[in-house]
């Protein structure tokens, strides 16, 4: 064992790397079948010492991954960095990374009820409208500028009577767009922060040889 300094972007390398060896070292076994004194081409000693070897090494391999992992999170839990104008651990900068999706679906459903409210409001309008326009003409007669007033106070009554209005206590636009500058500020600066902070961040790890 040794005890060695490196960047957790380092670390992260290197877990990579020893993922991959893992993956082709789990291939090989350490048990095998004996025909005519033999294990395949081999005589039992030397594939006796030839499995303990591929054991050990798996083994060693398997051990360097946890610890280079432990570190990672270790250091992750306690490093803090700026993204955007927050300030979180890296931890936390890599959990947002996933669950700001709630916040995205959040941010559209909300977008998507604005939408469809303001949409149905100017559908009935319309239909209102026309509706107002056929009466004031059955009760007035034609629009013309002897009677463009009393017109008009007939179309604005119909109107305030048979049409809709929004409902928008919250401020339902100025949320979806504060939504919309908190999603986009967080993904365009997180990866940067992140890259950033395991580059000069360093970790201490014991590993074999």
């Amino acid at each position: 064992m040794a005890v060695q300094e490196i960047s957790v972007q380092d670390a992260l390398n290197r877990i990579k790397i020893l993922k991959d060896r893992i993956e082709k070292a789990q291939t090989v076994g350490i048990v095998a079948a004996v025909i005519n004194g033999m294990v395949g081409a081999e005589t039992i000693d030397d594939w006796t010492k030839r499995a303990a070897a591929n054991y050990q090494a798996n083994a060693a391999l398997i051990d360097n991954y946890r610890r280079l992992k432990a570190a990672i999170v270790q250091s992750n839990a306690v490093t803090r960095i700026s993204v955007g104008r927050d300030t979180m651990t890296v931890a936390e900068a890599i959990e947002r990374k996933t669950s700001i999706q709630m916040l995205v679906d959040f941010r559209d459903v909300l977008a998507s009820n604005y939408a469809s409210v303001i949409g149905g409001i100017e559908r009935h309008n319309t239909k209102v409208s026309q509706q107002a326009d056929q009466t004031a003409t059955a009760v007035i007669g034609k629009k013309e500028a002897s009677n463009v007033g009393e017109y008009e106070e007939h179309i604005t009554a119909y109107m305030k009577r048979h049409g809709a209005t929004l409902v928008n206590p919250m401020g339902a636009q100025q949320i979806i767009s504060d939504l919309n500058d908190s999603i986009d500020e967080f993904r365009s600066a997180v990866d940067l922060a992140l890259t950033g902070s395991n580059v000069v961040t360093m970790i201490t790890v014991d590993l074999a040889s």
